[in-house]
Parts: structure tokens; C-alpha cells; sequence
């Protein structure tokens, strides 16, 4: 049953990965040669988790918000390009954000990937270091979206727009720079994320961010609400997070991957808002994800549209028209059994 639709992103990257100063620690001890590698690979964990195996100690545990969520795929894709196998090698768990950086601070966890401020509140607090952020993993991945239940949106199409079009106009507002304080000043106050200003400005703008543990950057597109196409509803990013859902199995090889991301992602009626705002719109549903290196321009589109590079950390190209071979080319377990790539195809 396919209850929910969504018609807008929210927003693109935003997420991190932080483990504890003890962890960080150690990894400045057994691997410090890798630390040096940006963007920074899961490989750093190895040399940890083979030790705590000779010592018959338990795992590194690892926590994400929900099970299926882009904290968590991002979390295993991350893992698993470095060749560590999250559902082997160590322990994965649900917290929720409010929660992890406490968790990190008391032993309860040794890291997690979240949405911000929660990486950086770790860092100030001096608990915690944080690794590498989601644009590093893939560059403008989607992160949270508008979602309404489908029957609501198909009985309130009116409502449903206008939903749609305030939350656009917001993304707009919020994507320029000088709004970026304001919007910070607004919800680090009590009642909204209630953390200091400066914890919340840092999420926000992308300045002074600490990634691969030790180096502090600053990433304007750290968070980006409305550039790049961010809003609109790709279908393609649609497919990859349910090629993660096959590849991971929380989703059955026997899913109906274009039915459940056609009804997923609702682009026309993006497009129909889009073009009452005058906001340049792409006209096709799906693109080649991480083939882009360098910024490149969209031309299939109401107005050209520039877009920067995309690549993937493990340079893998995700071509939604074939998500069988993508799979495949992982090699594990079944997934590149024919009876299996034949159900997916």
C-alpha cells in the first residue's frame, strides 16, 4: 500500500557522521596515516574493529534516527565503501537526535549519523568529532521531504498546492545567505531546538565545520534548501533509496521499484506550483545519479537550472533505468542471482 505521497524536498545533505573522542582517539592511534585522506573513508574503523574481535569484546555500536532513513543508508553506504559490513562488523541502533549526543557523552554509543545541530553540538561540547557529512558521501543527496497521505492530497488537490507553495516560497527565503541568522536566531530559542545560537548558525551556514575529525572547513551547500533543484521531487533519488531498501533488505527483491516510486514522488504536481511561483522546474522525472563530477547545467528543464557535481564517494554511478545492475554490482549475498536481478528488473 503506498499511503504516503510527497511533491516537495525539503532539503539537500545536512546529515554527518560523529564518533566519540575516544574513538577518535583510538583511531588517531592505529590508523593515523588514513586521517589524512579527505573525504575520509570507513577503512579508519577497521583496524578498531579487528582489535575489539581479537580481545572478544563487543562491537563498535553505531546509531541512526529511524530504520529507514537516509541517516541510515547514508550510515551503511558509508560503512560498506570503506569495507566495513554493517551487518557484521558492528552493531547498529535507534536513537533519537535529542538523545545521541548524551548517549556519545555516557559510553551508550561510540557514534552516529544524525541531522544537524547534533554533530556539532558533540563537537563543542568536546565529546565527540565528527568524520565526514553527507554532501562528502553524496554530494546533494535528498534529506527530508513534505509528505501528506495520498488520499488526503487526492481529496484536498487545493490545500495540497498551497502546502506546497508556502513551504517553497519558505525554501526560497531560507536558501539566502543573509536569512540564514535570522532563521537561526528563530528556532534556537525554547520551544523550537532550544541549543546556543552559535551551535544552531554553524549547522545552518556551513561555516567552521569539522570533518575527517580534525580539519575545520566551511561548506556553503552544508545545507541547501532551495538551489540546485533542491525541491524538486526526483524520482531517481526515489529509486536509489529503495535500491538501498532491496540492497540492505528492508524491502523484498520482489518490489515493484517504478510503481513504489511513482507513487512515491509526485513531480507534476511540483511542476504546476513551480510554475505559478515562476521557479524554473525540471521537465524530466529522473537523471543519472553521481555522474557529474564538475557543475554541470540542466537544460531539460522550464529554464536552464545549474547544478554542481554529484559523485558518489566510491565513484558508482546510479543509473535508475537499470536499478538490477546496481545492485549486482555489490555482490552481496543473493544480489546478483538471476532469479533475484529478474524480480528487481
Amino acid at each position: 500500500a503506498h499511503e504516503f505521497t510527497t511533491s516537495l524536498v525539503l532539503n539537500l545533505n545536512g546529515n554527518a557522521i560523529t564518533v566519540s573522542k575516544a574513538i577518535y582517539e583510538e583511531i588517531q592511534q592505529r590508523a593515523p596515516d588514513l586521517l589524512n585522506i579527505h573525504p575520509l573513508s570507513s577503512e579508519v574503523l577497521k583496524p578498531l574493529i579487528a582489535a575489539r574481535q581479537a580481545r572478544g569484546e563487543p562491537p563498535l555500536t553505531l546509531a541512526h534516527v529511524y530504520v529507514h532513513s537516509m541517516h541510515a543508508y547514508q550510515l551503511r553506504y558509508w560503512l560498506a565503501a570503506g569495507g566495513v559490513n554493517p551487518e557484521t562488523d558492528i552493531q547498529l541502533v535507534v536513537i533519537p537526535p535529542e538523545r545521541m549526543v548524551n548517549a556519545l557523552a555516557i559510553g551508550e554509543i561510540d557514534g552516529y549519523c544524525v541531522g544537524e545541530p547534533w554533530n556539532n553540538a558533540a563537537v563543542v561540547a568536546g565529546v565527540g568529532h565528527t568524520l565526514i557529512n553527507s554532501a562528502d558521501i553524496w554530494p546533494n543527496s535528498p534529506e527530508k521531504v513534505l509528505a501528506v497521505r495520498a488520499t488526503w492530497a487526492k481529496s484536498n488537490a487545493g490545500d495540497h498546492e498551497k502546502l506546497i507553495e508556502a513551504t517553497l516560497t519558505s525554501a526560497q527565503w531560507l536558501d539566502q545567505a543573509e536569512n540564514r541568522i535570522t532563521a537561526a536566531q528563530m528556532i534556537s530559542k525554547h520551544g523550537f531546538v532550544d541549543l546556543p545560537l552559535d551551535i544552531i548558525l554553524s549547522s545552518l551556514t556551513g561555516q567552521n565545520r569539522q570533518t575527517g575529525g580534525k580539519l575545520r572547513e566551511s561548506n556553503a551547500d552544508f545545507n541547501v534548501f532551495h538551489r540546485y533543484a533542491a525541491n524538486f521531487p526526483w524520482r531517481s533519488h526515489a529509486k536509489w533509496i529503495l535500491a538501498q531498501m532491496i540492497r540492505w533488505k528492508d524491502a523484498s527483491a520482489s518490489l515493484d521499484i517504478e510503481t513504489a516510486a511513482k507513487a512515491a514522488f509526485q513531480p507534476d504536481i511540483y511542476r504546476k506550483v513551480a510554475s505559478r511561483l515562476s521557479i524554473a522546474h525540471p521537465l524530466i522525472d529522473e537523471k543519472v545519479e553521481g555522474a557529474n563530477a564538475v557543475p554541470w547545467i540542466l537544460n531539460e528543464a522550464s529554464a536552464p537550472i545549474a547544478f554542481r557535481g554529484d559523485s558518489f564517494m566510491d565513484a558508482r554511478i546510479f543509473d535508475p533505468a537499470d536499478v538490477a545492475s546496481y545492485l549486482g554490482s555489490f555482490g552481496l549475498d543473493d544480489a546478483t542471482s538471476p532469479a533475484r536481478l529478474a524480480r528487481i528488473s
